[in-house]
């Protein structure tokens, strides 16, 4: 059976079926695999393309053909503000290779723990 993705609104969960992975990017070099600097230099960072739920404080990006799941400067926010609620210390960075040349992700890490 396809695997179906939800697209679309929170709340609304209209599902299509998956035809596979999103195709290679130059840098990620893997199918279904995007950076955050590939998506923002495409376009698909801003406007219509994100896609938030402030329930689970998640997000998502879909271009009307591709999905993509990770995190957003919101979501990297949202986990940042909770972190410094609960008195931890900090958050953490798998990787900073991702992130585009203006340090959008790392200055949302940063401007959430103040």
């Amino acid at each position: 059976m396809p695997e179906r993705a939800p697209v679309g609104r929170p709340g609304r969960r209209p599902y299509r079926t998956a035809t596979g992975p999103a195709g290679a990017q130059s840098t990620s070099q893997t199918a279904g695999v995007a950076f955050w600097k590939e998506l923002a230099a495409a376009g698909k960072t801003t406007g219509s393309t994100v896609h938030w739920d402030p329930t689970t404080r998640s997000s998502w990006i879909y271009d009307g053909v591709n999905l993509w799941t990770g995190d957003t400067p919101q979501a990297i926010a949202a986990r940042g503000a909770y972190a410094a609620g609960k008195g931890l210390g900090g958050i953490f960075v798998y990787s900073l290779e991702g992130d585009d040349p203006s340090g959008t992700l790392v200055n949302a890490m940063t401007g959430s723990m103040k």
